[in-house]
């Protein structure tokens, strides 16, 4: 590779070796030695009382306050066959995912909103926002997926439905998705000292075999656990189910004649209308360590240490480019921390206090090579590289405290909480490309995109649960936000900067002093909720809620200019805004439960990419002379700007009910159904595409008495989008040179949207009390169908869209045909 460059030529992705079965049957071996080493000193000596308090401490959580909010438990990922952020969102109607192609997924989408407008936080740690440029987007050399751990080393992940700023901060317009990492106690068994599991896994829809274990212990003093992943995987198959071939990753692979790749029906083909997807291939690996030190009965010490890895390979056949496109690309997620928990054995006020140090680095690198033909052979040569690194940095210091309740004479019962944060955050972004000739030496160089940019965040969030009767209860809360962000220039900025001619107008920018510019920005949100018990059994509430979304720093200080683009900051953007109102019936029953919610969220001061023409003057340098030449340009001029205004609103229905009873069996049967109808609207005629169509689910479990096998079916509606709820912004030229005009209509193959069902049946068997077998088979019955999240994906990209015109490309993003997942998990 090119001397001093940062980019790494080649990924390792092995295939699976015999050494890593041995691994694994050694492993499970070691296991269970200490399984029954455990099992020994259970007969030998009593446990310390300390473990009943710790678990008493961390039974407390309060039950989510929206009726919408989801939580997914390590248990529940592991009943369910869970392997990724799709797959946690399965059966849930309110929520989705899209993916991002070679980037992996795009986030989660929530009440019409996705990307950054849905907070990610891992262990109270924002995840870094994703690279914002619409414009861009769709040539493919911007990594542009949403970073988060991998679900093996969760202990849960909570949903959180509608705004919620007040508990996420920044970006919870629609939502919040909170992770939190694996503790000793989500291994161990009650009354035991040791616990652990070995764990592998297959799933057919991307040829992907995962392997993990865990192991924790405790004592009086001490609490420990460390728990490792590692998957490696291929593309996720459309309908065709057909499977991965390492051939194909060759620049050189023939596509075009490659029977596979011809639209059955007519025989056509292009790139963009390529009908299988992009061959890939990935490997991962995540690992967790945990201590925690009791110094005595009231304060625990804690450290921690996260690490994840993912490398990928793809071939990018379906692009509008000529030259093919190989993408190598990396992501890391690291992150370290210290906590301190402390329980005040004599205080009748402080019920606990937890401060946490954490730091979190993530590299997402999209790393690009192109290629060209040799004349007059059937060989490729590597010509070009395209290395795009975005690093991001957080330094976070956190303070949380609860009391007690504390009883008044007339205005109920209060219980406070207060939670504080200041974090440091540094964010780079670089381009650097690479030019290799067929002959004579090759060449790097930087290309600026924008300054570095540092952050100081501070906030304080106050909260307060009034017990104001038996019957009424209410929470209020209120947070404030500050952001100051502070551009700078480090050498690699520089050296992008100095390398263009000096009459670059993104160099005059700089050299006037116009990427100088700090820029501060407060957020004052909150929450309040009203809970009445009408019946014991029957509960209505009210619930207001605020979010905001602070500028991504690429909206604010990204700059650079070429083919005629000119990308240009703004550094007076505002944040985004949203207004949830929540209005909601539960009901608790014997053997039945349900929940209605209707909701209306409003959403303020969107930031979109403006679009528009400029008649510029634009300059070089006449070498002969030394002076510029200058003449009249032009120029498609493009900036963030707070533009827009939408709303939402719909129903979420669900309900349980437990029918062993009435079918007079000894195990448990529960019948469940969910249902989700959302609509919305925007200023400017055009729909909030993440917004899902009319979905529902119906399912039933069964358990055995013994809770030795179990049993699921679930069957979900997927409705198609209609026309009127999937208008976009179109644009359209008279002829060469005349500026685009934009023209608002449903999107163009909108028609491609149809309604499904999809019916997937998955279980488990315990063989003997450690063992446990888990397999599952998804869309039994083979349904064909685009599922709304891709399809939206290629409305959302109207600019160098990689589907062809006619439409055909969309097969390549059917859903996966009949597949099926099997898993093994030995446990102690």
């Amino acid at each position: 590779m090119l001397k001093g460059s940062a980019y790494r030529k080649s990924i390792h992705i092995p295939i699976l070796e015999i050494r890593s079965k041995t691994l694994l049957s050694i492993l499970v071996g070691t296991l269970m030695y200490q399984s029954a080493l455990a099992d020994i000193q259970q007969k030998e000596e009593d446990l310390p009382t300390l473990y009943m308090d710790k678990i008493t401490v961390y039974a407390k959580k309060n039950p989510p306050i929206n009726v919408g909010d989801d939580i997914k438990t390590a248990k529940t990922i592991s009943d369910n066959l869970i392997d990724s952020n799709k797959d946690l969102v399965r059966y849930n109607p309110d929520i989705s995912v899209s993916d991002a192609g070679r980037y992996g997924s795009n986030g989660y989408a929530i009440r019409g909103v996705d990307g950054n407008r849905v907070a990610l936080n891992l262990d109270g740690v924002s995840l870094p926002d994703k690279q914002v440029n619409e414009i861009f987007s769709a040539y493919g050399y911007m990594f542009e997926g949403r970073l988060s751990p991998d679900v093996e080393i969760l202990s849960e992940v909570a949903f959180e439905v509608g705004s919620d700023s007040f508990n996420s901060g920044s970006g919870a317009m629609g939502g919040a998705v909170s992770f939190k990492t694996k503790d000793p106690e989500d291994l161990i068994k009650p009354n035991r000292q040791l616990g652990g599991y070995a764990k592998t896994g297959y799933s057919s829809s991307n040829e992907e075999i995962s392997e993990s274990f865990g192991l924790a212990g405790r004592n009086d003093k001490l609490e420990a656990i460390i728990n490792y992943v590692h998957r490696r995987g291929h593309e996720t198959k459309n309908h065709r189910m057909i499977g991965f071939d390492k051939e194909k990753l060759n620049p050189a692979y023939d596509f075009i004649n490659d029977p596979d790749y011809a639209y059955p029906r007519t025989g056509y083909r292009s790139n963009t209308a390529a009908i299988l997807p992009d061959p890939l291939t990935y490997e991962t690996e995540a690992a967790l360590a945990k201590l925690y030190v009791h110094l005595n009965e009231e304060s625990r010490l804690g450290f921690h240490a996260t690490k994840q890895k993912t490398d990928t390979l793809s071939n990018n056949f379906s692009r509008k480019t000529f030259s093919p496109r190989i993408g190598k690309d990396n992501v890391e997620l690291d992150s370290y921390g210290i906590s301190h928990r402390y329980i005040p054995s004599d205080s009748e006020l402080i019920d606990q206090i937890d401060t946490n140090l954490n730091y979190q680095k993530a590299k997402a690198a999209a790393n690009t090579e192109t290629y060209s033909q040799d004349w007059g052979t059937d060989n490729y040569r590597l010509d070009g590289l395209k290395h795009r690194p975005q690093i991001d940095k957080t330094l976070q210091l956190s303070i949380a405290a609860s009391s007690f309740p504390v009883q008044t004479e007339k205005l109920g019962e209060h219980i406070f909480s207060v939670n504080t944060k200041y974090a440091k955050k540094d964010h780079k972004l670089i381009l650097e490309e690479s030019f290799i000739p067929a002959s004579g030496t090759a060449e790097s160089w930087y290309d600026f995109l924008g300054p570095s940019v540092k952050q100081d965040v501070f906030n304080i969030a106050v909260q307060d649960k009034i017990n104001l009767t038996d019957k009424l209860d209410t929470v209020l809360g209120i947070r404030y936000d500050h952001y100051n962000y502070k551009p700078y220039m480090d050498e690699i900025n520089k050296k992008g900067i100095e390398k263009s001619s000096k009459y670059y107008p993104v160099r005059i920018a700089y050299e006037n002093g116009e990427f100088d510019h700090n820029k501060t920005m407060s957020n004052i949100g909150g929450m309040f909720s009203v809970n009445y018990e009408l019946t014991p059994d029957l509960q209505a509430q009210y619930q207001i809620s605020t979010g905001f979304m602070a500028p991504a720093t690429s909206q604010m200080y990204s700059a650079f200019e070429m083919m005629g683009n000119s990308l240009t900051p703004n550094f007076h953007l505002k944040p985004e805004k949203s207004l949830n109102h929540e209005i909601s019936l539960r009901g608790e029953y014997k053997d039945f439960s349900f929940k209605a919610t209707g909701f209306y969220t409003k959403y303020s001061d969107f930031i979109s990419l403006l679009n528009y023409q400029e008649e510029q003057e634009r300059c070089y340098e006449d070498y002969s002379s030394g002076k510029p030449v200058c003449s009249p340009h032009t120029v498609n001029m493009i900036g963030a700007k707070n533009i827009g205004n939408a709303k939402t609103y719909g129903i979420r229905l669900g309900g349980m009910w437990d029918i062993a009873q009435l079918v007079d069996t000894e195990g448990d049967i529960k019948v469940f159904a969910n249902l989700n109808y959302a609509k919305d609207e925007s200023d400017k005629g055009t729909n909030l595409l993440a917004t899902q169509p009319l979905n529902a689910m119906l399912g039933i479990g069964y358990q055995s008495s013994k809770k030795d096998w179990q049993l699921s079916g679930n069957l979900r509606y997927l409705g198609r989008k209609h026309p009127n709820d999937a208008k976009v912004v179109n644009l359209e030229s008279n002829g060469f040179n005349s500026p685009y005009q934009e023209y608002i209509a449903p999107y163009k193959h909108i028609d491609r949207s149809k309604s499904a069902y999809v019916y997937d049946v998955y279980g488990s068997k315990k063989i003997g009390s450690q063992l446990k077998l888990s397999a599952g088979i998804f869309n039994l019955f083979n349904t064909n169908y685009v599922p709304w999240d891709s399809l939206r994906s290629l409305a959302e990209l109207n600019v160098n869209s990689m589907v062809d015109d006619k439409g055909v490309g969309i097969e390549r993003f059917t859903a996966p045909g009949r597949n099926y997942k099997v898993g093994l998990t030995y446990e102690f």
